[in-house]
């Protein structure tokens, strides 16, 4: 699972870090890293799906990036997708991959785009005009964190954390997704992926705000234990009659 959030002037990438080999008779598990410095470190790039996506991304880190105006970017981005497909269909792949590559304009004003290919049929590079993208394991509750609490302009730490609660959750309750969580961020200055010591700090504040939630569930529980005994009761045990 991937999820980046965009904000005012960077972009937040959250990976799982497991992975799976096999196929629908059965899947064996594996720990690697999904995020990826690419154009020289200007751009950061989530690979999410079979591991093939490694490969696809290790066979176009030659690629030369244009810069310069927002459309020579865009088309640049989608040249490099495009080389990531002629390089699967020549190698006969089949698995489905899902990629998710962020930066930042000569403005400073960050972007996102998203390609994948999933039944061996490509959609290339698209950009995403929403705040918020994840890719891979994605369908389920935990993204609800990611939806309901960031906003672009809410400072980096804010953002950082909420995106490692929304990966950090799933990975308790979806097998296909695992700690470690990485975090990468890209602004006008380049990418850079977290190391282990500058994760720690952001792993104790959201395991301190999961057990927050479920600290105000149970005080609040406690408050209405008064309220649910008056009208509620045990049906095999009603209530004294009152005639």
């Amino acid at each position: 699972m991937l999820l980046a959030t965009v904000g005012a002037q960077d972009v937040v990438f959250a990976a799982d870090t497991q992975g799976y080999d096999g196929d629908s008779g059965g899947y064996y598990k594996f720990k690697y890293g999904k995020l990826f410095a690419v154009n020289n470190g200007k751009y950061l790039l989530g690979v999410a799906g079979h591991d093939i996506g490694l490969t696809l991304e290790e066979s176009v880190r030659d690629f030369h990036f244009t810069g310069g105006n927002d459309c020579e970017i865009f088309q640049s981005i989608r040249s490099y997708s495009e080389a990531m497909a002629v390089f699967y269909e020549q190698s006969g792949y089949e698995e489905d991959c899902y990629f998710i590559l962020g930066g930042v304009n000569r403005e400073s004003e960050p972007f996102l785009f998203e390609w994948h290919v999933k039944g061996k049929n490509w959609q290339l590079s698209k950009r995403v005009n929403q705040p918020r993208i994840a890719i891979g394991a994605k369908y389920h509750g935990a993204l609800y964190f990611s939806t309901i609490h960031h906003e672009p302009n809410l400072p980096l730490p804010n953002r950082v954390l909420i995106a490692h609660l929304s990966v950090s959750e799933a990975a308790k309750q979806d097998p296909r997704v695992a700690d470690p969580v990485e975090i990468g961020i890209v602004s006008k200055s380049g990418a850079l992926i977290l190391s282990h010591e500058q994760i720690a700090p952001i792993v104790t504040a959201s395991r301190e705000v999961a057990a927050q939630i479920s600290a105000t569930i149970n005080n609040e529980a406690i408050k209405l234990q008064a309220t649910l005994e008056l009208s509620i009761h045990d049906p095999l045990n009603p209530p004294p009659s009152q005639e």
